[in-house]
């Protein structure tokens, strides 16, 4: 679509330019939102389940959210992209109590956050997200290990010492022979994210047998990236 400018009454059509990035297109609009298009920005960003939602908006005139997509080129999954994300906020309304709407006897008034404060909510999101997928990884894991496992005679190294434990902790329910090869697999590897599901569960044992260093092991499983040791030290380290 061609554009102009009117000049003495006479229209000189304007130089078409491209953006270089996405990201150029996405700053210029939520820099801009409500003189384009009457809307209040509210996210940047917004994670919910597999989703990241390029812009979230709201609408005051219609009382309702706004997603915004950038997109440099054309593309037919736009629409079905559309539909995926109307359906996934349907379905999840309770994550977008982190939006906070106060609400009056005949309106609604939202409350707009600072980027930083966008930034620790698509944070906290992340963070849900990841422990849950860590819980179901876990749970599988312990149905693997429980059924399919045996020990490995004569362990040699990081790898084997890890996987005897984990048979020793879900199919033996032996926690102290556990932890004792969780305690190898460490002194041999100690600084590996791979690591960081094996101190998680040491600290685990640890908890249970109301033995000392619990805590120690789940912050350095969330120093490794380990997401539900996070969640462990919240609740249970001072």
């Amino acid at each position: 679509m061609n554009l102009y400018i009117s000049e003495n009454n006479k229209l000189k059509q304007i130089d078409k330019d491209t953006f270089d990035l996405e990201k150029d297109i996405q700053s210029l609009v939520e820099t801009n939102l409500e003189a384009i298009f009457n809307l209040e920005f509210v996210s940047s960003e917004f994670i919910i389940n597999e989703f990241r939602i390029d812009t979230l908006a709201y609408d005051n005139e219609n009382n309702c959210f706004v997603i915004i997509e950038y997109k440099k080129g054309s593309s037919y999954s736009v629409i079905d992209q559309g539909y995926s994300y109307m359906s996934t906020m349907l379905n999840n309304k309770s994550d977008f109590d982190y939006i906070e709407k106060i609400k009056g006897k005949n309106n609604k008034v939202l409350k707009v956050y600072t980027q930083s404060e966008s930034d620790s909510i698509s944070e906290m999101n992340y963070e849900k997200n990841q422990i849950m997928m860590e819980e179901n990884d876990f749970e599988e894991l312990g149905s693997y290990f429980r059924y399919d496992a045996n020990i490995r005679e004569s362990p040699k190294n990081v790898n084997d010492y890890n996987y005897n434990g984990m048979v020793r902790f879900f199919k033996f329910n032996d926690k102290v022979s556990a932890m004792v090869d969780f305690n190898k697999s460490i002194q041999l590897n100690p600084n590996s994210e791979d690591q960081s599901l094996y101190y998680f569960i040491r600290g685990l044992i640890k908890k249970d047998l109301n033995i000392k260093g619990a805590c120690d092991d789940w912050v350095k499983a969330a120093g490794l990236g380990f997401y539900t040791a996070k969640k462990m030290v919240r609740e249970n380290c001072n």
